[in-house]
C-alpha cells in the first residue's frame, strides 16, 4: 500500500476506515526500513482508522514465526469476538 496516496484518497465515508488493521514489522527487515512500517501506521491513524503494528526483533523482510503467527490468530479472535 502507497505511504501518502491511498490515505490521502480515502474520505471520511469510506468503508476501508472503519477496517482494523494488523501489521507486522522485523526491526532487521532488509527490503523496507522499520521507519516506512511506522509511518504506514501513522498515516492510517491520522485517518481515524484502528492500526496494530506488532513489531519483531528478527526475521528479516518475513513473517516472524511463531509470535507474528501468534499474533495474527489473536487479532482475528478478537475481531470475530467483537462481532459486526
Amino acid at each position: 500500500m502507497p505511504l501518502r496516496t491511498a490515505s490521502e484518497i480515502m474520505t471520511t465515508n469510506n468503508a476501508a476506515l472503519r477496517t482494523p488493521i494488523i501489521s507486522s514489522h522485523c526491526r532487521d527487515d532488509e527490503v523496507i526500513a522499520m521507519e516506512y512500517g511506522e509511518e504506514f501506521r501513522d498515516n492510517l491513524m491520522r485517518k481515524g482508522m484502528e492500526v496494530t503494528l506488532r513489531v519483531y526483533e528478527d526475521r528479516g523482510h518475513w513473517v516472524n514465526e511463531p509470535e507474528g503467527i501468534d499474533d495474527l490468530f489473536a487479532f482475528i479472535d478478537r475481531l470475530t469476538r467483537m462481532g459486526p
